[in-house]
C-alpha cells in the first residue's frame, strides 16, 4: 500500500513536472494558499491590536501607505522593466523633499513643487539614459546615483536643517476631502495613472515586452 502511494505520488510529481501548464497552475494555487495564509495572519494581528482600527489610527496609516506607495509604483515600473530594482529611489525621494521645500520658501508653493517635480525627473530620467540608451549596468548606475545623491545632500545639510517656513505649504494640502487623507487621494490617481500607462500606452506594453 505504501508503495502504491509513493508511486502515486511520483508520477504526479513528474506529470507537473513535464506539463508546463500544470507546473504553471501548480505554482499558481501555492502562490494562493500563501497568500490566503498571509492575509489570514494580517487580520488576525490587526483585530488583536488594541485600538488599530480607530480613526485616528486609519488616517495615520493611510498618510504613511500614500507616502510609500508613491514610490512603490516607481519601483514597479522598473521592475517590470526587467531590472532587479533601484537603490537610489529612497535617495531621491529625500533629496526631491529637500529641494521642494528650497524652492517652496524661496519662490512659494507652486513653483516649488514644480521645481521639484523637475529635479527629481532629472535624477530619474538621467539614472534611465545610462542604462537604457548607454546599456550601463543599472545595479551599478543605482549604486553610484545613490553614493552621489547622499554625498550631495550631506554637503547641503551641513549648515543646518532644511525646514518649511511657517505658511509655506498651504493648509488645504494637508487636509482631508470626504474624510480621507490627501496624501491618499494622490495615491491613488498615480496608481490610476501608472495603471493606464501599462495598459494603454505603447510605453506601457513596451516595458512588459522587455
Amino acid at each position: 500500500m505504501t508503495e502504491r502511494s509513493s508511486g502515486r505520488a511520483d508520477s504526479a510529481v513528474a506529470a507537473v513536472a513535464t506539463d508546463p501548464l500544470r507546473a504553471r497552475f501548480h505554482r499558481a494555487r501555492v502562490f494562493s494558499w500563501m497568500q490566503a495564509v498571509g492575509i489570514v495572519a494580517l487580520l488576525a494581528v490587526t483585530l488583536g491590536t488594541p485600538g488599530f482600527l480607530a480613526g485616528p489610527s486609519i488616517l495615520s496609516l493611510l498618510t504613511t501607505v500614500s507616502f510609500i506607495g508613491c514610490v512603490a509604483i516607481g519601483m514597479t515600473l522598473i521592475t517590470i522593466s526587467g531590472n532587479i530594482m533601484s537603490f537610489a529611489l529612497g535617495a531621491t525621494v529625500g533629496a526631491t523633499a529637500m529641494v521642494f521645500i528650497l524652492a517652496s520658501n524661496w519662490l512659494g508653493f507652486g513653483p516649488g513643487l514644480l521645481v521639484g517635480l523637475l529635479f527629481g525627473s532629472l535624477l530619474t530620467g538621467l539614472q534611465g539614459l545610462l542604462i537604457g540608451w548607454v546599456r550601463a549596468n543599472p545595479i551599478i548606475v543605482s549604486i553610484a546615483a545613490l553614493a552621489l545623491i547622499y554625498g550631495v545632500a550631506q554637503a547641503f545639510a551641513e549648515k543646518g536643517t532644511i525646514y518649511a517656513e511657517a505658511g509655506t505649504v498651504p493648509a488645504s494640502v494637508k487636509g482631508k476631502i470626504a474624510g480621507v487623507p490627501i496624501e491618499f487621494i494622490v495615491l491613488l490617481l498615480a496608481t490610476l495613472i501608472a495603471q493606464f500607462i501599462l495598459s494603454v500606452s505603447r510605453f506601457g506594453r513596451n516595458l512588459f515586452m522587455v
